[in-house]
Order: structure tokens, then C-alpha cells, then sequence
């Protein structure tokens, strides 16, 4: 029995229809698998699928898929140690990329992604919706708030 061979996670959602809302279902599943790893370690067979509720897929999931933590770690680490392998010359380049790109690359690197992140900041700007009813709720609220510290002795204007 090899306890750990390559992983086979099957992960569904379906949405039902029933009565007046939608309800999610989610099945966590793991066919051909002996050990004892998910709920409340009852062992997984072919036959065996477990329905498990939003909060627990997210318990669960870190045993099949990485988390976003893992992910830009691992990246971080391989975009570093491939800059650092061109620095050192590890990786064999032309002279004129060597010794004019290749040490500016993580401050142009950093200005492209201020001006990505500025693009997007714009772009949200650009496309927020307006919500009319959200601002006549507000200002409704804001006249009720106004109308009660007036009554208790506040001057608000």
C-alpha cells in the first residue's frame, strides 16, 4: 500500500433549486484511497463520498491544493533564484544583457508593477457603478440621525 501516491482529489459543487434559495453542495472525494486522512478519519473508498459544508472544504483543501501563501512563496523563490542565477552569471549571456539589464531588472521590475497597480486602481475608478438608492437610503439615514440629535439639544448644521 503506498500511502501517499499521486493525489486524485475530486472536488464537486452543485447548486439545488430548491424551494425559495439556492444551496450550495460541495463533495470532497478521494476514489481508491485506504487512508484515513479526511472527517473525522473514516477511511475513503471508491464507494465513500463525503458531503462536507463550506468551513470544512477550506479545512480540507490545504491537504490537496497549495494556498495562496504557498503559491507566492514558491514563486517569490523561483523568480529570486532564477534573477539571482543571471546575476551571478551562473546562466551564461551576452555581455551587453549581462552588465546593462540584467542589474536594473528588479527596479524595473518593481516600477512596472507600481504602474500595473496604478492602472488598476484607475480602471476601478473608471467603472465603479453608481447606486442611486444606496445614496437616497444614506441620505435618509443621514436626515433621521440629524432630526434625533436636534431633538436631544444638538445644534447639526
Amino acid at each position: 500500500m503506498k500511502p501517499f501516491a499521486e493525489p486524485s482529489w475530486k472536488l464537486e459543487f452543485s447548486l439545488s433549486t430548491r424551494d425559495s434559495g439556492a444551496t450550495p453542495k460541495f463533495v470532497l472525494s478521494r476514489p481508491q484511497c485506504p487512508l484515513q486522512l479526511l472527517t473525522n478519519h473514516t477511511p475513503l473508498t471508491p464507494q465513500a463520498v463525503k458531503v462536507l459544508s463550506r468551513n470544512r472544504i477550506r479545512r480540507y483543501t490545504a491537504i490537496a491544493i497549495m494556498t495562496r501563501a504557498q503559491q507566492t512563496v514558491s514563486i517569490g523563490l523561483l523568480v529570486t533564484s532564477l534573477y539571482l542565477s543571471l546575476y551571478l552569471e551562473l546562466i551564461p549571456l551576452p555581455t551587453l544583457i549581462s552588465e546593462e539589464i540584467i542589474p536594473v531588472l528588479p527596479f524595473w521590475a518593481l516600477v512596472s508593477f507600481g504602474a500595473y497597480l496604478l492602472f488598476k486602481l484607475g480602471y476601478g475608478v473608471f467603472t465603479f457603478n453608481d447606486v442611486p438608492q444606496a445614496h437616497a437610503e444614506l441620505m435618509k439615514e443621514i436626515d433621521i440621525a440629524r432630526a434625533d440629535l436636534r431633538t436631544k439639544g444638538v445644534d447639526v448644521d
